[in-house]
């Protein structure tokens, strides 16, 4: 009874384990052969229902072995490349023994899976979710497109064009035409002959990749219609045009893949052509000439932007992007609109396109460029600042109080125009700002043309919406900014700073450029305002002090530390920015003085009590008392090393019977210049008035009250929170944030760092934070 009670509850575990994990059997039986299963039914027959691993390896062939081995090796080394990731999901990490009955097998396979695909799955879902989610709606009108274009190419008459009788795709009218590669179909011949399966395939690929096409032609020209994207952002369709906000990102992306796709296009044509023999269709044909021309026009349009922009000029980079005007006319002949449906397109696509560009450039060139005849020029020594009065039109236009504009200036060089962000000067809103850095042949120029401050006269074209306009939609806002990309985060502060939280994370090299900023702009919101400076040369003290809630810190950031801090230190109250004001400080060392006028009156505790109570109420608030410790430290050292009584920092350590902070900062508000009085608890606990741990209990009290009283509050009082260091428990706090907190943070970035661009991605992806970027590396 004992046995058959011991194999029917092994059979109801395994009945259930079996039901939660079908796909492990599954696998399972793969992985295992007729001979190890027969192992294993013996083992549930015998009095314990286990068997040894090395019975179940014995009774199976060597095939078998060798594959559940591979399995188990490939899976200890994935963990062993993958050790750091492991320890963190809390797996170990050591070489999987081989299971002892085949229960167990099929519940490690089941881990060994999952962990698999936990490990492996993270660079797709990453993946995923940079390149392809934000531009799904356009990879479905992708999908459309070539699905319609293979319907109509294999389908049989009058759908399609496929032969029902051969299967090929032939001229049934005219073997001539076939055996020279076209086709006449709607009065035109097309060169679309298949003959054979492979034929087939390379006719199909060549067309998908026309097809698919589409629609990247068509977000290349309407990312660039400036006019039409500063008119819809301004209309409630700029909620679901995704395209308005990241129109950079969106052009890259479709001239990436145009500039692969033409190669494909034709590559399979040519193969096709090559195995009927019919490669003259290159230069006789309209498509084969159309085609050859884009084919030469491409590199020379997409490489230079994509692979060129360190090497090449921008100004050269920008006129050889004109080219597009060649390709776009050249498409236009590559297949005739009498060919439609089956083709035929591009010419009516392509050529709304082009006239649609060319009336919006018209449009922004007659109606959305003005002269600035008082433009001041401010030099400095790494680049120069441009404050220009702007008229009622640009302000009413402009999507906020940032965006960026495009100006020229005719006295350097009246065909050159550059984009530059754009920000609100504090003291006066009609006034509009830019900053050039000296980083290019244009603005070393400008720099090298001004010798001293000037006004001179200068044609701005703008303003266009910028990824910064997207910054009211979130409660919480983190700006990243390196370099000259701090412009377009001045603009969002002022706009913002009285009804949003924002902090600002900004990388500076240039101390010019840090000093200039920090001494004219105004970073007196209610946020984190972090600066690291990368630069060599050393700041000024007054500079490095100039601002209480603006902390500069020398080096790198670490942005995936740093962003989960403050969002940590905002969410949990325990590092809110606003407390390390002048004006919280202020308040903070009133409180704390009023604290020491009770307490100095206060018989029922020790000078050591009170001590620790200081201390404790500091971190409550958020704050340290370095100075103050460090000074009862110094002057009991002195005391003790004349006795030589050894110290401990347990001096200082808090006490249980200690009142609530809370109970304290109501009370009274005494002289604090009143003497110390000796409390009953010391003199019971310290003995006569002149013993060493009283004068030590007294000194540490004495010292406190002076330097409290005496010192300045933004030297007083140091932050305890402290979102620039590393904090693991800090991180996961913020990656088990509700998803409906998390979407109240949004994280802005403007600069051209391909790396701080690529930390950023993987932060939004870790913590599910949205990310705009607005990218300047042109």
């Amino acid at each position: 009874m004992k046995r058959k009670s011991h194999r029917r509850n092994e059979h109801e575990a395994s009945s259930n384990n079996d039901n939660i994990v079908n796909t492990t059997d599954m696998m399972y039986e793969l992985l295992t052969n007729p001979s190890i299963q027969a192992a294993a039914s013996r083992s549930r027959q015998s009095s314990f229902p286990t068997c040894a691993s090395s019975s179940l390896i014995t009774a199976s062939s060597s095939s078998s072995s060798a594959t559940l081995s591979s399995f188990v090796t490939s899976s200890s080394t994935t963990d062993a490349a993958h050790n750091e990731h492991n320890e963190r999901l809390g797996h170990d990490t050591k070489m999987m023994q081989l299971p002892s009955s085949p229960r167990r097998v099929r519940n490690t396979v089941r881990v060994r899976l999952h962990q698999f695909c936990k490990i492996n799955c993270i660079p797709l879902r990453r993946y995923y979710t940079e390149k392809i989610k934000p531009f799904r709606t356009v990879t479905v009108a992708q999908v459309l497109c070539a699905t319609y274009i293979l319907v109509l190419t294999f389908s049989h008459p009058p759908v399609g064009i496929t032969d029902p009788t051969s299967g090929n795709i032939i001229d049934p009218n005219s073997v001539e035409n076939t055996k020279n590669g076209v086709i006449y179909l709607n009065g035109v011949y097309r060169p679309v002959v298949a003959l054979g399966h492979w034929q087939k395939v390379f006719l199909a690929i060549s067309r998908i990749s026309a097809f698919s096409m589409y629609p990247m032609l068509v977000i290349l020209f309407v990312t660039k219609m400036k006019a039409l994207q500063s008119f819809f952002s301004k209309t409630p369709l700029s909620m679901y045009l995704g395209i308005l906000n990241q129109a950079h990102d969106y052009h890259a992306h479709a001239g990436a893949y145009i500039a692969l796709d033409v190669w494909v296009h034709t590559l399979f044509h040519l193969l096709r052509w090559l195995a009927q023999g019919n490669i003259h269709l290159l230069w006789t044909s309209a498509a084969g000439i159309s085609g050859l021309i884009t084919v030469v026009a491409t590199p020379l349009i997409t490489f230079p932007m994509m692979y060129f922009k360190d090497s090449l000029r921008y100004e050269i980079r920008k006129g050889l992007h004109f080219l597009f005007y060649l390709f776009a006319v050249a498409m236009c002949f590559h297949v005739p609109p009498c060919a439609i449906p089956n083709g035929g397109f591009i010419a009516p696509i392509l050529g709304t396109c082009i006239v649609l560009y060319s009336l919006d450039a018209c449009y922004v060139y007659l109606f959305m460029c003005e002269k600035i005849e008082t433009t001041s020029f401010y030099v400095l020594s790494s680049g120069v600042r441009i404050s220009m009065p702007v008229s009622e039109r640009f302000l009413k236009q402009a999507a906020g109080r940032g965006g960026y504009a495009y100006i020229n200036i005719p006295w350097i060089n009246d065909k050159q125009w550059h984009a530059f962000s754009l920000f609100e000067d504090p003291s006066d809103s009609s006034i509009r700002q830019m900053f050039l850095l000296k980083n290019g042949d244009w603005t070393n120029a400008v720099h090298k043309a001004l010798s001293r401050d000037t006004t001179r006269p200068c044609w701005i074209k703008g303003p266009f919406p910028s990824p910064y306009s997207q910054v009211s939609s979130y409660d919480n806002q983190i700006l990243v900014a390196s370099g000259i990309g701090i412009t377009p985060a001045l603009a969002a502060i002022n706009a913002f700073k009285s009804s949003r939280r924002i902090n600002l994370i900004w990388a500076v090299r240039d101390s010019a450029v840090l000093e200039f900023f920090l001494e004219h702009m105004y970073l007196d919101h209610d946020g984190w305002n972090l600066i690291f400076y990368t630069g060599k040369e050393p700041l000024t003290s007054a500079i490095e002090s100039a601002n209480t809630n603006v902390k500069i810190i020398k080096g790198r950031p670490n942005l995936s530390s740093v962003i989960p801090n403050v969002i940590y230190g905002i969410e949990s109250n325990k590092g809110l920015p606003e407390n390390y004001t002048m004006r919280s400080k202020n308040e903070m060392k009133k409180h704390l003085t009023t604290l020491i006028r009770e307490l100095d009156v206060d018989p029922s505790m020790s000078a050591s009590e009170k001590v620790a109570t200081i201390r404790a109420y500091g971190q409550d608030l958020g704050v340290s008392l370095p100075e103050v410790i460090d000074e009862i430290h110094h002057t009991l050292d002195e005391i003790h090393h004349s006795r030589n009584t050894p110290f401990s920092a347990n001096d200082l350590s808090s006490p249980s019977s200690i009142k609530t902070n809370s109970e304290r900062k109501k009370r009274c508000s005494l002289k604090i210049d009143k003497p110390y009085v000796l409390s009953r608890v010391e003199l019971e606990q310290h003995g006569c008035p002149g013993s060493p741990a009283r004068r030590r209990s007294m000194k540490q009290w004495s010292t406190m009250r002076q330097v409290i009283n005496k010192s300045d509050p933004n030297s007083l009082l140091k932050p305890a929170f402290r979102p620039w260091k590393k904090n693991v428990q800090q991180e996961n706090y913020v990656k088990n944030l509700d998803k409906s907190i998390m979407s109240t943070w949004g994280i802005f970035f403007c600069g051209g760092s391909g790396g701080v661009i690529s930390d950023l991605r993987g932060i939004s992806f870790d913590y599910n934070i949205d990310l705009h970027i607005d990218s300047f590396a042109w």
